[in-house]
């Protein structure tokens, strides 16, 4: 059998890593997990991420190596056959881009912020669901979706 050509660089816990995972599984593209010890990080990560030196990066066909969440759900929506991500509509999908992209700035920008603040931010985004949908992407879980889902998930943990 041969290896599968998606592997993820992780590590069990990231909401980041979270959505890469999420992405490939809606989308039905076969992976492999690589471990990721944040502690001691291995050459094959500061390879491939040799700026921020986080998790996760996508490598597909060990030929492109892609890094940051967002931009690997983007990645895999447009590079696999499957259920859309992002809407097809331009002025949805930039809204959803939006509306991830200030969440991640939020949360990178207050490191320190309570657990209060992030569920504030969450509810403000949630009063943007299109009335009578369950999903930002409408009937199905899209990209915005994907984006919150992480880090909605850990902050019950908080």
């Amino acid at each position: 059998m041969s290896e599968p050509a998606v592997k993820l660089i992780g590590c069990f816990g990231s909401p980041f890593v979270h959505r890469a995972e999420v992405a490939r599984h809606l989308k039905g593209v076969p992976y492999e997990l690589i471990e990721e010890d944040l502690g001691s990080k291995s050459g094959l990560l500061l390879k491939h991420n040799p700026i921020h030196q986080k998790v996760p990066v996508l490598l597909h066909d060990d030929r492109l190596a892609i890094c940051e969440s967002l931009v690997i759900v983007e990645y895999v929506d447009e590079a696999f056959d499957g259920l859309p991500l992002l809407p097809s509509n331009p002025i949805d999908r930039a809204t959803a881009r939006f509306w991830a992209s200030f969440m991640d700035e939020e949360t990178a920008r207050r490191r320190q912020a309570s657990t209060r603040e992030i569920m504030a931010n969450l509810t403000l985004i949630e009063g943007q669901l299109p009335e009578g949908k369950r999903f930002f992407g409408g009937d199905a879980i899209g990209y915005l979706d994907i984006a919150l889902g992480g880090i909605a998930q850990w902050m019950e943990v908080f």
